[in-house]
């Protein structure tokens, strides 16, 4: 079994008050993400001294030999995102620690990365876009080198899924014929397309772009992009569908990390966190079932996830035999266990995320009988149990 990669331990000068400087990007995850290192330093009580840093000027400061720069001291290590190559050039060669949750950095020698977990991404939308009934798929944008995980888990999850689908791939930059090329891949399928973008920004592009084409979002094409942004998502009509990454719990981690680098242990050079959650808005509208009964069935779950739904309680309040209930729904390719089971899930997902009820009261508004179930299901869809998860989603 290979052993993880390691990060050693820095040789710290005796200090009263570290100077740590955090580099970010002027967004709300950037934002996000330094509310999980200040939560770290505050429950720890470090001794951190944390300076919003200006790449430029950090690395003057780095190649001077001052102690300070214009009143800037000299830092001890640097957290945040790295995006400058200049920047990482001198952090390397002044070997200063570095913990960055940037997603282009390389991974190098003496850097540590906290990321989102791409794979773990990757499989959530596709499992999303396929409970809301879509068969007929498109990725959009160009991931960075090394990056593909993210589209790659997609499709895998679109293969072990056992249901005819069809996926291609565009990358705008690079074809020539894409109003052409689109228009052709989106009439391949009586159904509606569901477009995966690596990124928000991707998304907010193919909703201006289908709307250019005559496009109707969601009715022909449904979008769904990564980031959660409102920015961009809540600025799109119609709003964007997007899944939440959990930047917070990436901040508090890559502080966890600094902070034992810090102290002396060596760190893993790579540790990835899982996405929160599918964040559903209008431009991933369902797909309806062209089986009135089958829709009526889905409505019914959607609007009632906590009641005890048996295949013969369904039966009764659709006015049909449990037989022809179980006939229609495995024609339709529909659980009905699953299906319940999922948008328990959901729900739970929206009152945690909300943080305004005890587990136990989310627990037992969403249907689940027991918190061993509760937890279960929890721990089969995000790896752990619905506290950790609302831990990681409101810091």
């Amino acid at each position: 079994m290979s052993r993880q990669p390691t990060v050693a331990p820095p040789r710290l000068p005796p200090a009263q008050d570290l100077a740590i400087h955090v580099l970010g990007n002027g967004t709300r995850q950037s934002d996000e993400f330094l509310k999980g290192v200040i939560s770290h330093v505050q429950r720890h009580r470090l001794n951190w001294h944390l300076t919003h840093a200006i790449p430029q000027i950090l690395e003057q400061l780095l190649l001077s030999a001052e102690p300070s720069l214009g009143g800037l001291r000299r830092p001890v290590a640097v957290i945040g995102f790295l995006t400058d190559p200049q920047l990482l050039r001198v952090l390397r060669s002044v070997r200063l620690p570095v913990v960055t949750c940037s997603m282009g950095t390389p991974d190098l020698p003496g850097l540590a990365r906290v990321l989102p977990d791409d794979q773990g991404i990757g499989q959530m939308a596709a499992r999303f876009l396929l409970a809301q009934g879509f068969r007929h798929f498109a990725l959009w944008g160009r991931p960075l080198p090394g990056r593909t995980a993210r589209f790659d888990a997609f499709r895998r999850t679109l293969a072990a899924a056992g249901t005819a689908t069809t996926c291609r791939s565009f990358i705008p930059a690079a074809d020539r014929k894409l109003d052409e090329d689109f228009l052709s891949f989106t009439g391949i399928s009586p159904g509606p397309l569901a477009v995966f973008c690596h990124q928000d920004h991707d998304a907010a592009f193919v909703r201006e772009f289908c709307f250019n084409l005559g496009l109707g979002v969601p009715g022909q094409v449904a979008i769904l992009g990564v980031d959660d942004d409102p920015g961009i998502c809540l600025r799109s009509e119609p709003f964007l569908s997007s899944v939440a990454l959990p930047w917070n719990s990436l901040g508090r981690r890559a502080a966890e990390i600094l902070h034992a680098r810090l102290s002396g242990a060596e760190v893993a050079s790579l540790t990835q966190l899982p996405p929160l959650r599918v964040v559903a808005r209008a431009s991933t509208g369902r797909v309806p079932s062209p089986d009135r009964l089958v829709e009526k069935i889905r409505r019914l779950i959607d609007q009632h996830p906590g009641r005890q739904w048996t295949l013969a309680a369904m039966a009764a309040t659709v006015g049909n035999s449990p037989r022809t209930v179980q006939r229609r729904l495995h024609a339709a390719g529909m659980d009905l266990r699953r299906q319940l089971l999922n948008r328990r899930i959901d729900a739970a997902e929206e009152l945690l995320a909300a943080n305004h009820h005890t587990i136990d009261q989310v627990r037992e508004r969403c249907g689940f009988n027991s918190r061993q179930a509760f937890y279960q299901a929890f721990k089969a869809r995000h790896g752990c149990g619905p506290a950790d998860w609302r831990s990681r989603s409101v810091g």
